[in-house]
């Protein structure tokens, strides 16, 4: 009977070959565990990679900048990468609007995802009212995996993003209370 590593130290070898990409993807084809181990590591910094970004199963962060005529393409790598923890998603005049594509996240994400970050380009203007933001923290809420949401909010030059609405930000700091957002953030593009 063969014995198998607990969990925890099979994390800690493939730590080591973390710059060992290689190794890594070869780690993906032995089992489930080791597959899950090897995803983790593979794409905690997705900008590492010297080849393209195109679509992989087991993808846990995606940087997003979408136009508005491209709301399928957002659904079909949220229903298809299956490992997505994180996304970065830009909004504001030319990309999603914000209702849009948090209707798409609350119906369409992975049961892993915990992280929405949310760029404001240069001169966005949010346009979120607070009835379709409490829609889409009870969304969440009702979702079949429990992961409470870090929503982190990132501003460029001359924006007006969601946070600064007093009405948004009295739902969010209710949802906070009440553990369906796990940390809510907000920084300048230059911080980044």
């Amino acid at each position: 009977m063969p014995c198998q590593l607990p969990t925890d130290c099979l994390n800690e070898i493939f730590e080591y070959l973390e710059e060992d990409k290689i190794t890594l993807r070869s780690c993906l084809l032995v089992n489930r565990l080791w597959c899950e181990i090897a995803v983790r590591i593979l794409w905690r910094n997705v900008w590492s990679f010297q080849y393209s970004v195109n679509y992989n199963p087991y993808r846990t962060h995606v940087p997003l900048a979408i136009i508005e005529e491209e709301i399928g393409t957002l659904k079909l790598i949220l229903n298809n990468c299956q490992y997505l923890e994180t996304i970065n998603i830009w909004c504001g005049d030319g990309y999603l609007n914000e209702k849009e594509f948090l209707e798409i996240f609350a119906k369409h994400s992975p049961k892993n995802f915990y992280e929405l970050e949310i760029f404001y380009a240069y001169k966005a203007r949010s346009k979120i009212s607070f009835e379709d933001l409490e829609k889409f923290f009870i969304n969440w809420k009702n979702r079949l995996s429990q992961k409470p949401l870090s929503l982190i909010v990132i501003k460029s030059y001359d924006c007006i993003s969601l946070e600064l609405k007093v009405e948004n930000m009295k739902i969010i700091e209710r949802y906070i209370k009440m553990g369906v957002i796990k940390k809510f953030k907000t920084k300048k593009f230059e911080e980044d």
